[in-house]
């Protein structure tokens, strides 16, 4: 049989008979997404409905829950290992803690003893800052006598040398008389019959040597005359130069105390000074023991006012102005003060009346 030729009008025809009928099946035993139940756990599913599409080829299939939860897998034994590192670390963490809150008492011990240690150096920087004059006097001493060592470890070294060279000629001698016997003798040896010559060769030999050493031996002594004279001389110098030294530091430290250096100072400043007011105003301070008031004045702060060198006050303009009080000779003991300026509380005014411009009186004088 061949097949039946439906024409496309009669097969849109059907089409649309067929279709109310199909929608009402699918009405009717189809089930909406929306209409699905809902799982509340993942228990025991297996499966997730999915669509496929790749290479042209289109379809709908179930997607297992392995392949959905593979790279989470992955990732909570990730996590997981992570978990035991990161415990590991806290208990690692912990005992670190502990360490360091020891380390921590440890520490305040540390700097309670550093606070004292520095106490201590403190208190022995002020000692040592009143010997320091006297330690320099004692330095000058000290380099004169290791100027004096040297000098005479110079002189010793020279003299030393000079009693080597006339040992050196003294054994020489000794040697030329040694060699001189040595060939007296076998001159006797070979030549008895000539015996009272080279007796007397022998003799002249012997004799020259003797005077050699003689010599040597001379000059030797007269060395070390020489040097015991210059030792001498040089312990003597170098008494004298610690004496004159002893007596610098003597001079030095009268003159120090002579300098009078200040211990205490008290400041006297005045009060509030009036813009426009001709009455001179001056820093004072009292230095104990005197030290003829060698003082420095030096700005802190501020311009109402300018300072002069002796002390005198110069207002410029109403406000305050901080200023060192410095002793020269010991600065430690500076103070800062305060010097204000304030304008005038009361003013003449052109009508020849008085008015005072401090409002907050009240009062106006006119």
């Amino acid at each position: 049989m061949g097949q039946i030729q439906t024409p496309q009008m009669e097969l849109e025809a059907f089409c649309a008979q067929l279709a109310p009928v199909f929608l009402e099946y699918l009405r009717t035993h189809g089930t909406a997404v929306d209409r699905i139940e809902v799982a509340t756990s993942l228990e025991g599913i297996t499966a997730l409905p999915a669509r496929y599409s790749l290479g042209g080829v289109e379809k709908n299939v179930l997607a297992p829950l392995k392949l959905l939860t593979k790279d989470v897998d992955i990732q909570i034994e990730v996590c997981r290992q992570a978990t035991i590192k990161a415990n590991v670390a806290a208990e690692n963490a912990d005992a670190a803690a502990v360490k360091a809150t020891a380390a921590a008492a440890d520490l305040d011990e540390i700097k309670t003893a550093t606070m004292a240690a520095t106490t201590k150096a403190d208190a022995a920087a002020d000692r040592a800052d009143t010997s320091r004059q006297k330690i320099e006097a004692n330095e000058a001493i000290r380099e004169v006598n290791e100027a004096t060592r040297q000098t005479n470890e110079q002189a010793r070294q020279s003299k030393l040398a000079e009693l080597n060279a006339a040992i050196n000629t003294a054994t020489e001698a000794k040697e030329a008389c040694e060699v001189a016997t040595t060939k007296a003798d076998a001159a006797a040896e070979s030549a008895r019959v000539t015996g009272i010559e080279v007796t007397q060769s022998v003799i002249e030999w012997t004799a020259e040597a003797d005077t050699r050493v003689d010599m040597a031996i001379a000059r030797i002594e007269a060395s070390n005359d020489a040097a015991m004279r210059d030792v001498a001389i040089a312990t003597d110098m170098a008494n004298a130069s610690a004496n004159r030294a002893n007596e610098a530091a003597d001079r030095a430290n009268a003159a120090t105390d002579k300098l009078g250096i200040p211990q205490t100072m008290v400041v006297d400043i005045p009060g509030p000074i009036t813009l426009g007011n001709q009455i001179e105003h001056r820093i004072k301070a009292t230095l104990m023991p005197e030290d003829n008031n060698n003082l420095l004045f030096l700005s802190a702060g501020g311009n109402s006012v300018s300072v002069m060198p002796d002390g005198r006050i110069v207002p410029l303009k109403a406000g305050t102005t901080r200023v060192y009080v410095i002793p020269i000779h010991n600065v430690e003991l500076y103070q800062m003060v305060e010097i204000v300026v304030n304008n005038p509380s009361m003013r003449l005014t052109s009508g020849g009346t008085i008015r005072i411009n401090d409002v907050s009186t009240g009062i106006r004088l006119t």
